[in-house]
């Protein structure tokens, strides 16, 4: 047996937005499916996710603008549709 040091990926440029449209399009399934308990675990990740596409695109403030933005999008999204499913059980 033995040892393999694995790189982490580098989430640079186009792998990281994929990466992130990847976890923004699983955050919309798992909220149609009202599988909430997902929704909170991709959330996490999507923290770390970003985390590391800031690392990793320090020097492209301009990618890194339309990736704020986006996740922005999704979110205000999550938050709505929350809002509207609450809303619908309290009456």
């Amino acid at each position: 047996m033995s040892l393999v040091v694995v790189e982490p990926e580098k989430l640079a440029g186009q792998a990281g937005i994929n990466a992130l449209k990847q976890l923004q399009h699983d955050m919309a399934k798992a909220l149609a499916c009202s599988d909430f308990n997902r929704l909170s675990q991709l959330d996490a990740t999507c923290s770390r996710l970003l985390d590391k596409v800031t690392r990793d695109n320090q020097d492209d403030k301009t990618l890194l603008l339309q990736v704020l933005l986006d996740v922005k999008t999704v979110y205000a999204t999550l938050i709505g549709e929350c809002a509207r499913i609450a809303s619908s059980k309290a009456n």
